[in-house]
């Protein structure tokens, strides 16, 4: 054993020795590792301050090499002010950049694929980044306590889509930031372009500048918090192609105002429109089979909402805290089990529910808890409710909620209209 553990740390040894250096023309000694005719993990070899220069290639023996990887933690201080990565390089090492505060830019390369854990994590100073197109992947934290970051450039929308996040403080944009198509090109309505299929998780999340949202038809997931906390979000248009859309991912749009889900949405994940405040509407198509869990939890301001029949699972906590949600119209014949706070509001909402499944609803736990229970489409039967889309405010009309209270003009539901000879009548907007 004793002969073993001296031959290991022989090789040992001679592994460390493998290291190579290199003086440049300015006196900087480069430490880097040969593989093949590639020089990888360049770093300095003693610490840098001011502005660098990553060299393209290094000599060994009169043999060039061309530099493809900056290592782990090659400038990991805060004396650097910026940074200048060379054609070629494809990856950045772990920690790379690590608490550069003092660092003010970074130019990246068109050859760059992958973004190493924390490697620009701290780096205070840092206001803007040009993405390029050919980054694949970008690691736990890269871009974590970026305080200043707030412009991010992409010049190409498909290939960001594209990008593999690993955790939200990945992307840039997590510190507030608002997305460029180019140095003077703020992007306010983003176009998702054709070709793209899915939306990565965390791609737009935290975009601050984003006003509407218009997806090609053939995308088909949205990933996980993929536009959550895009606050000035007030449009947003999802085309039929879409059959999934992910946990949080439109979490905290504050001014979308209402939501049509159309029928190739087949599930909608946790969290996936909570606390959008601004939401007055939701009309969720017939396709959907799963609403997640807390999916309109907070939405305290939508005042109606439309349940297909294809719907087979409510989440918990579902339509919590929706405190100004008055009328459900659901569709559903055989309703699933829910739990008590899926719709908290409904001792004082109105669920209209199909006919002739009034006593399924009224026997099952925690739907039979809404204020009233309506049945819809009596076929043949007269139910005093006019179901056309006439609107019948006029000067001389006045309307009414069910609850009494007077209303500028007729909205989603039952209103109670009072006509010019004093009498009533009960109109159903759908």
């Amino acid at each position: 054993m004793k002969k073993l553990f001296t031959l290991g740390l022989v090789l040992c040894a001679c592994l460390q020795a493998l290291a190579y250096e290199w003086t440049d023309s300015d006196g900087m000694i480069w430490s880097f590792d040969i593989s093949g005719t590639k020089a990888t993990n360049i770093k300095p070899a003693k610490l840098i301050y001011g502005d660098v220069v990553i060299p393209s290639t290094v000599y060994v023996d009169d043999t060039e090499y061309t530099v493809v990887s900056i290592g782990g933690n090659a400038f990991s201080y805060k004396g650097l002010t910026s940074a200048v990565i060379p054609e070629g390089i494809t990856s950045i090492g772990d920690s790379a950049f690590y608490t550069c505060s003092h660092m003010a830019s970074v130019a990246f390369p068109s050859t760059l694929t992958t973004i190493g854990i924390r490697t620009f994590a701290r780096c205070s100073s840092l206001s803007e980044v040009t993405i390029p197109k050919s980054v694949k992947g970008i690691g736990l934290n890269a871009f974590a306590d970026c305080s200043s970051l707030k412009k991010v450039i992409v010049p190409n929308i498909k290939a960001w889509c594209k990008v593999n996040f690993a955790n939200s403080q990945a992307n840039p944009l997590h510190n507030g930031g608002r997305i460029y198509r180019n140095e003077s090109s703020e992007i306010t309505k983003l176009v998702i372009p054709s070709g793209v299929s899915s939306i990565s998780p965390y791609a737009f999340q935290n975009c601050l500048g984003l006003k509407s949202i218009t997806l090609s038809n053939g995308v088909k997931t949205i990933g996980d918090y993929a536009f959550s906390n895009c606050t000035n979000l007030t449009n947003l248009s999802l085309p039929s192609s879409v059959t999934k859309i992910g946990s949080f991912a439109f979490y905290h749009c504050l001014k979308l105002t209402s939501l049509t889900i159309p029928s190739g949405v087949t599930s909608m994940g946790e969290g996936v429109f909570c606390d959008c405040i601004g939401l007055t509407s939701v009309d969720i198509k017939e396709g959907a089979t799963t609403i997640g869990d807390a999916a309109f939890s907070y939405c305290e301001n939508i005042a109606t909402l439309t349940i297909p029949s294809s719907v087979t699972y409510i989440g918990l906590e579902a339509f919590d805290r929706c405190d100004h949600l008055l009328v459900i119209y659901c569709h559903i014949v055989n309703p699933p089990e829910i739990d008590v706070h899926a719709f908290s509001q409904s001792r004082w909402a109105t669920l209209y529910i199909p006919y002739g499944c009034k006593t399924t609803y009224q026997n099952m736990e925690n739907w039979c808890l809404f204020k009233e229970i309506i049945e819809m489409d009596a076929p043949g039967e007269d139910l005093g409710v006019i179901t056309n889309m006439v609107d019948y405010t006029t000067d001389d009309t006045k309307v009414y909620d069910q609850n009494g209270r007077r209303q500028p003009t007729m909205r989603h539901g039952v209103n109670i209209i009072k006509m010019k000879d004093g009498s009533t009548r009960k109109v159903l907007m759908k």
